[in-house]
């Protein structure tokens, strides 16, 4: 496996590895509808989506009140950087999980006539 595969982690992993060897294709193809599957059901429940916002907002939160100064137990500025990433990442696929949600919506309804 060439060394920048490591960085990618294990799904960009899998996409590398899929336009070389036909074995890697059937675990890639697993990962992408378990990943459309979970956006679908966060997208499809707002008590799903609302909860996600919140855990999203305590991260940043919780990262933000220790980049201030307050001294959170087992949270250092590493950790708080990496709190908020995590909290940006996820309103990030929740805002492409609703826009997604929003597109197939009306082709679903479309076709079903």
């Amino acid at each position: 496996m060439p060394r920048d595969a490591r960085a990618l982690g294990p799904a960009g992993a899998l996409a590398l590895l899929s336009t070389q060897f036909e074995w890697a294709k059937k675990p890639l193809d697993y990962a992408k509808d378990k990943a459309e599957v979970g956006i679908q059901e966060v997208a499809g429940s707002k008590l799903r989506t609302v909860f996600a916002v919140l855990c999203a907002l305590v991260l940043v939160g919780v990262g933000v009140v220790d980049l201030a100064g307050v001294d959170i137990p087992w949270v250092n500025r590493i950790s708080a950087v990496l709190l908020i990433l995590s909290g940006l990442f996820l309103v990030g696929t929740m805002v492409y999980a609703i826009r997604r949600a929003g597109q197939t919506a009306p082709e679903e309804s479309a076709v079903t006539r």
